[in-house]
């Protein structure tokens, strides 16, 4: 399964190049006001930089909220429309507002409450720090959930945080590779100055892992007494596989020649 998700997060990125670009450079100049615009504010003093900066977060996760949407949209074979922009938030601002604050939490931890708690000493400092690790790793694992339920099946933000927890809990070797691969995709984005796979390619990664996964839930529901370690993948992923299709590199870079 997760090598089918890897061509078809690929291909599904492919096929919409320029919306990908686009959109990656839409993330790009929202996430320059809370971290190039406050150099440019700072001579105003510390509240102007600082109320910039929260407000630039925001704008930033509003509108990762609508980049997770149009990802929905190429992971159903659907081409986003610009024009839909609003409907998407519509959809997710509560949602981004709340993974935006749970984000910033996270970053937190290690940053202040860490040495907080172990500049206590003892038990107590070693018991603060034990539960502030496992309740950032939970978050971690929850988070690579968050948006593509938030788009695809919940939302209602309170039953997205559920879920998310519980699909990490049920899920969590897939949960750890795409923890593990965020990273990484961010890391090949660089050389293309983040325009591609970007922001928007990531969120095609995680969409289409919830999409596929969601085949499992479907298979389980039709089939109770079923193995929950035999899912029948290859049957289950027939008619995905042949909406990707067979891929050439001639056909990707010369469709024509087909």
């Amino acid at each position: 399964m997760i090598g089918f998700l890897i061509k078809k997060a690929f291909f599904d990125t492919w096929d919409h190049l320029i919306t990908v670009v686009v959109l990656n450079l839409g993330f790009l100049l929202s996430f320059a006001i809370p971290t190039v615009v406050p150099e440019w504010v700072s001579p105003l003093g510390l509240p102007v930089v600082t109320a910039v900066v929260v407000v630039g977060l925001v704008i930033t996760f509003l509108y990762l909220g609508m980049l997770a949407m149009a990802a929905k949209e190429i992971a159903f074979y659907r081409t986003p429309s610009f024009d839909d922009l609003l409907s998407y938030l519509t959809h997710t601002w509560k949602g981004s507002l709340v993974f935006g604050g749970l984000t910033a939490l996270a970053v937190l931890i290690p940053l202040f409450f860490f040495p907080f708690y172990a500049s206590w000493g003892g038990a107590i400092g070693f018991i603060g720090m034990v539960i502030l690790l496992w309740a950032l790793i939970g978050w971690s694992l929850m988070s690579v959930w968050f948006y593509p339920l938030l788009c695809q099946i919940e939302p209602k933000v309170r039953k997205v945080l559920k879920k998310s927890f519980l699909l990490a809990l049920d899920n969590p070797g897939l949960s750890i590779v795409l923890i593990l691969s965020t990273p990484v995709i961010l890391f090949i984005s660089i050389f293309t100055a983040l325009l591609v796979p970007g922001p928007a390619g990531l969120m095609v990664w995680l969409q289409d892992a919830l999409k596929l996964r969601m085949y499992k839930y479907e298979y389980l529901e039709a089939h109770p007494d079923a193995d929950r370690k035999k899912i029948p993948w290859e049957t289950l992923l027939i008619e995905e596989r042949e909406r990707v299709g067979k891929r050439t590199l001639k056909g990707m870079f010369f469709p024509w020649k087909e």
